[in-house]
């Protein structure tokens, strides 16, 4: 676990995608259908996935295109570092996403990624925390 690499006082600092953000179609080369919901923010079930992409680069080769992925709610997530005896100093959540979640997002001049203002919606689509060992 994370903990055991953290001296007393230490620090650690996690900046991913929000889970919620993982709950509409699947995404790929063209974007995930903004406002169809894949599966329940709070799914327990594995979810099998076959994707020939990766967010982190969308013409990639890959050889094995299947995974298997879990849903986790954000509770699920500070819960677990709060079980190791980590004190959540500070949660943030934010409205826009480090890579081109949907099709009709737009880029900002900083590299985030908004969706577009006739979404009559804000949602999480990324989230940071700072934890530090007691």
């Amino acid at each position: 676990m994370l903990a055991d690499h953290l001296r007393p006082g230490g620090h650690l600092y996690v900046a991913e995608i929000h889970p919620v953000a993982g709950c509409f179609q699947d995404v790929g080369p063209g974007g995930a259908t903004f406002g169809e919901w894949s599966h329940s923010y709070f799914r327990e079930e594995p979810i099998r996935v076959d994707a020939e992409w990766s967010y982190a680069g969308l013409d990639a080769d890959f050889e094995h295109t299947k995974s298997v992925q879990y849903q986790h709610s954000l509770r699920a997530a500070t819960s677990a570092l709060t079980a190791r005896d980590l004190r959540i100093e500070f949660r943030h959540e934010y409205p826009w996403s480090c890579f081109r979640t949907f099709p009709d997002m737009e880029e900002d001049e900083d590299g985030r990624w908004w969706l577009p203002d006739e979404v009559p919606v804000d949602l999480p689509l990324t989230f940071s925390l700072r934890a530090r060992k007691e």
